[in-house]
């Protein structure tokens, strides 16, 4: 069963010349954990918005709990919707406690024994006649997820709820938000710019672009096999090289030579591809293909990110590349390295108005 169908979504705003969404189908099973990410500008809190019902579409429909929502002449307010909001900011109500902040939509009768449960669900017990002044930053996010959850949401939509945490509070709260939301059942749909926080936090990420759907996976998919240079470039650090797919179907041949590729979607040999290949799909050795000289480099704790002249037959080449810092780089110094194939991917944009249309549609079916 889905929670949540967007049909061939259209939103236009008066004062601006392209749609915020376009194009956009879109289903959500029960229980699934979706992110939408992309830049600023991408559409993906409108996206939200039309969701929630704080929006209404130009065009195409929106079902939630299979029962449609808008489209085809019909509309339901966003407070007849069934849905949870975790707002950017939290809203908390800052002259209600804790207790009061979570039961404050629910109905007397059933308020108290609900908020128990709310308490223990987000692990507050303790915090119960605490005022979010008098609450840390996680404390009060939490406050948050248990007053969108109290009602048995058909959704919980969160509006980029890390962003305002720091760095290691933001690392505990993405687990511990998310952990919360599988517990209770819930399906919920994540708003982000943030790649960590859709690659933690994701059953599937949605990759958004100028109103519409770039790609839709597992974040082990998007991250490995983008079919898109905007989402191979976004989605993590790569490298885009053209090619053309190699005579074993297993390759790619580029300016630096043969390089090996597990994903070439079946495409004939000979046939024009760009092929992304990720920065830590470098490996060093010895014996490697791939040649070059270090020309920057970059501290980053966990890894060096190293940028390589590539001397090649039609002149240089500069690559990105990640290496373990247990590994005693200078710059000038020059290194050789193979790649692996299993964060190699080959990026096919030939495909007609058509067949994208029909992509479109086809996102319904999975």
């Amino acid at each position: 069963m889905n929670a949540i169908e967007l049909k061939m979504i259209k939103k236009k705003y008066p004062d601006c010349p392209v749609p915020a969404v376009e194009c956009l189908s879109l289903a959500v099973k029960q229980g699934e954990i979706i992110t939408l990410l992309g830049p600023s500008g991408c559409g993906k809190t409108t996206t939200l918005r039309l969701i929630a019902g704080f929006e209404r579409p130009d065009e195409g429909s929106i079902l939630l709990g299979e029962i449609p929502v808008t489209g085809n002449g019909r509309w339901i307010p966003p407070e007849k919707r069934n849905i949870g909001m975790v707002f950017q900011d939290y809203a908390l109500f800052p002259h209600l406690n804790t207790r009061d902040n979570i039961g404050i939509s629910l109905k007397k009768e059933e308020k108290e024994k609900k908020v128990e449960e709310m308490l223990m669900l987000v692990n507050l017990q303790g915090l119960s006649e605490r005022y979010p002044h008098e609450l840390s930053g996680g404390q009060q996010q939490r406050v948050a997820l248990g007053r969108a959850l109290a009602r048995n949401p058909v959704v919980v939509l969160l509006d980029e709820p890390f962003s305002n945490l720091d760095s290691d509070l933001r690392n505990h709260m993405r687990r511990e938000v998310a952990e919360i939301i599988k517990a209770a059942g819930t399906t919920a749909v994540f708003v982000t710019h943030d790649l960590k926080d859709a690659l933690a936090v994701s059953d599937r990420v949605a990759v958004l672009r100028d109103g519409r759907l770039e790609q839709i996976g597992t974040p082990q998919n998007i991250y490995r096999h983008p079919e898109t240079e905007f989402v191979a470039t976004f989605v993590g650090k790569s490298n885009i090289l053209p090619g053309i797919i190699g005579p074993d179907h297993n390759s790619v041949i580029t300016d630096l030579g043969l390089i090996p590729c597990t994903h070439t979607h079946e495409l004939p040999a000979g046939q024009k591809v760009k092929v992304s290949i990720r920065a830590d799909s470098f490996e060093l050795d010895p014996d490697g293909d791939v040649e070059g000289v270090i020309r920057e480099t970059i501290y980053g704790g966990n890894e060096i990110e190293a940028i390589l002249d590539v001397k090649t037959e039609k002149g240089y080449m500069e690559l990105l590349v990640h290496i373990h810092p247990e590994k005693s780089i200078r710059e000038g110094a020059r290194l050789r390295f193979h790649v692996l194939p299993e964060f190699v991917a080959v990026i096919n944009e030939e495909q007609s108005g058509a067949e994208k249309l029909a992509g479109c549609h086809n996102l319904l079916e999975h």
